[in-house]
């Protein structure tokens, strides 16, 4: 999961282009991953794309029902609510193999 982790660099150094490339990647290398479901949704928030934030949310929400942070930040965006501080990104847990 290390593209995750890659990932969220780019992201925070705000470059766009290589934090969503190495997000997709971790996807394909684990789909079942919410936390790169989360960082994605999170960076398309960043790119004010909300409905591709809504849909990556979805996903973190249908990999784990009780994942958190992605349905409080879905719940949000349906309000239409904006956030001065936006979450966090999350870095993925790791297990033996990944």
């Amino acid at each position: 999961m290390y593209w995750c982790s890659i990932g969220i660099l780019y992201a925070k150094a705000n470059q766009v282009n290589d934090a969503f490339e190495c997000f997709i990647r971790a996807s394909q290398m684990s789909q079942a991953k919410t936390e790169v479901w989360f960082n994605m949704g999170r960076l398309y928030e960043q790119c004010n794309q909300q409905n591709e934030a809504k849909l990556a949310y979805k996903r973190a929400v249908f990999i784990q029902p009780d994942y958190q942070p992605a349905k409080t930040r879905l719940k949000e965006l349906n309000m239409n609510k904006k956030i001065d501080n936006p979450p966090e990104f999350e870095h993925p847990s790791f297990e033996i193999g990944d």
